[in-house]
């Protein structure tokens, strides 16, 4: 037999109220995670206020933070997040690359390559820290280094819109017009507003 059918009715609500509560963090989790930029960063805050976390499960929250927040073009509060959350646990592939890419949108990419770095070692076949680094490259002017990671990243990833367009802007640069107005066209294919992006990141 259930045991809420023991429950006196006042009984049965505060029980419900206090599982409610119980489940908020993690849901709150599960949304600072796979949310949007939107609706995780709320989240994120949320779950990291509850007090429920700690140890490398509140550095995940942190580093999900900050990478939504790098999004949302706060890099200040991204990079501290970033930062917190290699305190608080030994930095993770993810937490690595994600403070490697939101250092270099923010005009830091001599800074950024070290964590690029330190992520691939951990796991060289992650297409998105070699776009980081990519973009890195790019942003410091080390075309062919920047080409050879995007080269890498395609390799594994054939569909990246940022990595196609960063390799095209690369080799536009190199004087590469065809290969370069290829790239860019099929990044455009794929994501419209790429060039917003990338605007935003300091690279026309």
């Amino acid at each position: 037999m259930l045991l809420t059918k023991h429950l006196i009715p006042g009984a049965l609500a505060l029980a419900m109220v206090a599982a409610q509560a119980a489940a908020a963090p993690v849901d709150d989790r599960y949304t600072c995670e796979h949310g949007s930029a939107e609706v995780g960063v709320p989240a994120c805050n949320r779950a990291i206020s509850s007090g429920r976390f700690n140890g490398r499960d509140l550095a995940a929250l942190y580093s999900e933070r900050g990478a939504r927040l790098g999004n949302l073009g706060e890099y200040t509060r991204a990079i501290k997040d970033l930062d917190r959350a290699i305190q608080l646990s030994p930095p993770t592939d993810t937490v690595l690359k994600y403070r490697c890419w939101v250092l270099t949108i923010a005009g830091q990419p001599q800074r950024a390559l070290a964590d690029c770095d330190r992520s691939l070692q951990l796991k060289s076949d992650d297409a998105g820290a070699l776009n980081s680094r990519g973009l890195a490259y790019l942003r410091l002017g080390q075309l062919d280094h920047a080409i050879a990671d995007y080269d890498a990243a395609l390799r594994i990833s054939q569909k990246f819109p940022s990595v196609l367009y960063g390799r095209g802007i690369a080799k536009l640069k190199k004087g590469d017009t065809i290969g370069g107005n290829a790239d860019i066209v099929a990044a455009t294919k794929i994501q419209p507003n790429i060039a917003e992006d990338f605007a935003r990141y300091g690279v026309k």
